[in-house]
């Protein structure tokens, strides 16, 4: 059998740790327990644990031309991972992180520097178009430079390539970025970000931030009916469930001018207001892909909702589903 294909774009970083029994204050030194180094940062690390899953894997990163980036190359030659886009910037270091972990606490403080991986480029990406193309999943996280990371989503996504999104650290995503991206791992703090909030405290509770993410759409959501369950699991007995969504046009003429405004005049038009029209074109794809309303209510029901019914509205361009929770 054929290895699973891996493509991950993300960052190298040299981890430099030292334990001590406290942290030091401002101008003081203090003598250390331990001190270990190593190969990081969380696209290495996925890539690593991917290669040593039997995954084909390449790395798309930046390193420099030090004693760290030799390190980096070195280890994943031994892991069997291909380096042919692993670049390498003569004028910055590799990247580092340097931890103090307090042993007592168990609390840490972290700096980091960036080093190469902040400068890679788009065109470096776009070098590894053909590895991204052809891979069985195309995985990323925000640690580099967001144009070039932004590039690799649009690059996996025209190839039909499923895109898993590790959105860290914590940084906003445009929502067209996001309408690319399959599988989404936020955390707490990460989603919140997501949805252009700043804490937590401003949601009722996690639920609430969950539901704002489902806005971004239903179809955008990789396991819809997973989606819906949640939507039961989170509504209070009683609770009305309603999804305005795209439908299909059923109206004979009125079809054929949909489907000729749709895929000729929104893309262009998308491309002339915003300059990108991928989003645009993506968005009127996916509608084609959402289930009918009969199928999509069958879904609804099948998730736990009763007295589910769906009514066309706009000739059928969008249909309003609902249901009650019970």
């Amino acid at each position: 059998m054929p290895k699973a294909k891996v493509s991950i774009l993300g960052a190298f970083v040299t981890d430099l740790a030292c334990r001590t029994d406290r942290t030091a204050k401002w101008g003081e030194t203090i003598l250390g327990n331990s001190f270990k180094l190593g190969p990081g940062g969380k696209g290495s690390n996925q890539a690593v644990a991917a290669a040593r899953l039997e995954a084909d894997v390449g790395l798309i990163t930046k390193i420099g031309k030090d004693a760290f980036g030799e390190m980096a190359k070195r280890f994943y030659v031994e892991q069997g991972m291909s380096v042919a886009h692993i670049y390498e910037d003569p004028d910055e270091t590799s990247a580092t992180a340097t931890i103090i972990i307090d042993e007592k606490t168990n609390e840490n403080s972290i700096i980091v520097v960036q080093g190469a991986c902040a400068n890679l480029t788009i065109e470096e990406v776009e070098a590894a178009q053909t590895d991204i193309g052809s891979a069985d999943i195309f995985l990323t996280q925000l640690e580099l430079p967001l144009a070039p990371t932004v590039r690799g989503i649009e690059l996996a996504h025209a190839a039909g390539v499923p895109i898993i999104l590790n959105p860290a650290p914590a940084l906003p995503v445009p929502p067209e970025v996001l309408a690319k991206v399959d599988y989404l791992t936020p955390n707490e703090t990460e989603a919140v970000t997501l949805v252009g909030k700043e804490s937590l405290d401003q949601f009722r509770s996690i639920e609430q931030l969950a539901d704002e993410l489902l806005a971004f759409g239903v179809r955008n959501v990789p396991r819809i009916d997973a989606a819906l369950r949640e939507a039961y699991r989170v509504l209070k007995p009683g609770s009305r469930f309603l999804c305005l969504e795209f439908s299909t046009v059923e109206m004979p003429g009125l079809d054929r001018i949909y489907d000729l405004f749709s895929f000729k005049v929104i893309p262009p038009l998308g491309r002339m207001v915003t300059g990108d029209a991928e989003s645009y074109q993506y968005l009127v794809e996916s509608i084609r892909k959402f289930p009918k309303p009969p199928i999509f209510a069958d879904m609804i029901r099948e998730a736990g909702f009763s007295r589910v019914k769906y009514e066309l509205l706009s000739g059928g361009i969008v249909a309003l589903h609902s249901g009650w929770r019970l």
